[in-house]
C-alpha cells in the first residue's frame, strides 16, 4: 500500500510539473504589442538592456532580441570575462593591461548606449512574448523594439556597428523561420564593409586568432562535465532560451553515467519536444 501511494505521489508531482510547464508556454505563446512606451533613465541602462514605462504606468526591463552591445560594467568577474569574449568577436581585444583593456571596451558599451537612448528619445512601440531573458537586471523579458517611425532597434544598432549579432530569437508570427537572424547579418556585414561603430577598431592582423579564440569560447557546452553553478545556469539559460528553471532541472538531474544524446534529455521532468531542440542547439554530450 505505502508503494502505491508512492508511486501516486511521484506521478502527481510529476503532472503538476508537466501543466505547470504547458501553462507557462501557453502565456508566452502570444506576442503582445505596446504603444507609446517611454524610456526611463537609469543609471545600468545599457545598449540592448533598459527599463521602460508601458502605456499604463507599469514598469518593466526588455532586453532585444538577437544583438548583443558591449558591456558598460566589469565588476564581476564573470562581466569581465563576457567583455572579453565581445572583444574576440570584434577582434579588439589586443594584448594590453585588463583594466585598461576593460575600460576601453566599456567606453564603447557606453556608445551603444548613447545610441540606443538617441533613437529612443521619442515614444516607441514595444513587441514582447513577455519570454524572460534572465540577466544582471533582474526580471527582464526579450521584446523587439520600434522607434516612433517604425524603426527596428536592435537592426539599427547592429548596422551602425554598436552591436553584434548573438543572442535568443522569437520569430514573429507569418514571419519564415531564421529570416529575423539573417537580416541582421546581413546588416553586419553592412557595417563591417563600412567599418561602422567598433569595426573601425578591429585589428584585421589579428582577427582571425581572436576569432578563433571567441568560438572556442562560444562553442557547445558540454552538459556532463560543465559545472553545476549559477554561471553555467545563466549562460545556457541565455544562448538556450529555455527558462530557468528547466536547465537547473537539466543540470540537477544529470544521471551517473551523463547524458548519452539530446534524445536522453527527453527522460528530465517538464522537457518536451521543443525544449529539447532549443537545448540541443547549445549543448553537446561528449
Amino acid at each position: 500500500m505505502k508503494l502505491v501511494k508512492k508511486r501516486c505521489l511521484k506521478w502527481g508531482v510529476l503532472m503538476v510539473m508537466i501543466l505547470s510547464s504547458m501553462i507557462s508556454m501557453a502565456l508566452e505563446e502570444e506576442f503582445t504589442t505596446y504603444e507609446n512606451c517611454k524610456l526611463i533613465h537609469e543609471d545600468w541602462n545599457d545598449g540592448d538592456s533598459f527599463q521602460m514605462k508601458l502605456p499604463d504606468g507599469t514598469k518593466k526591463v526588455f532586453r532585444l532580441y538577437g544583438v548583443d552591445c558591449l558591456e558598460t560594467s566589469d565588476k564581476q568577474e564573470f562581466m569581465k570575462k563576457r567583455l572579453d569574449t565581445q572583444a574576440f568577436y570584434f577582434g579588439i581585444y589586443r594584448k594590453d593591461d585588463a583594466s585598461k583593456r576593460h575600460k576601453r571596451l566599456k567606453q564603447l558599451g557606453k556608445k551603444a548606449t548613447q545610441e540606443m537612448k538617441r533613437l529612443l528619445g521619442k515614444p516607441f512601440t514595444v513587441i514582447t512574448r513577455h519570454k524572460s531573458a534572465r540577466g544582471k537586471f533582474g526580471s527582464r523579458f526579450y521584446a523587439y523594439v520600434l522607434t516612433r517611425d517604425g524603426l527596428d532597434v536592435g537592426k539599427s544598432l547592429v548596422k551602425t556597428g554598436h552591436a553584434r549579432v548573438y543572442g535568443f530569437i522569437d520569430d514573429l508570427p507569418n514571419v519564415d523561420e531564421g529570416s529575423y537572424r539573417r537580416e541582421l547579418y546581413d546588416l553586419e556585414m553592412i557595417a563591417l564593409g563600412k567599418r561602422n561603430g567598433i569595426w573601425v577598431k578591429t585589428d584585421w592582423r589579428e582577427f582571425l586568432k581572436e576569432r578563433a579564440k571567441y568560438r572556442k569560447r562560444t562553442g557547445k557546452i558540454n552538459i556532463n562535465t560543465a559545472k553545476n553553478d549559477d554561471d553555467t545556469l545563466a549562460l545556457i539559460v541565455e544562448r538556450s532560451g529555455v527558462s530557468k528553471k528547466l536547465v537547473k532541472t537539466v543540470l540537477d538531474k544529470r544521471p551517473a553515467g551523463g547524458y548519452k544524446d539530446e534524445k536522453s534529455l527527453d527522460d528530465v521532468p517538464g522537457v518536451g519536444e521543443k525544449t529539447v531542440k532549443k537545448l540541443a542547439a547549445v549543448l553537446k554530450f561528449k
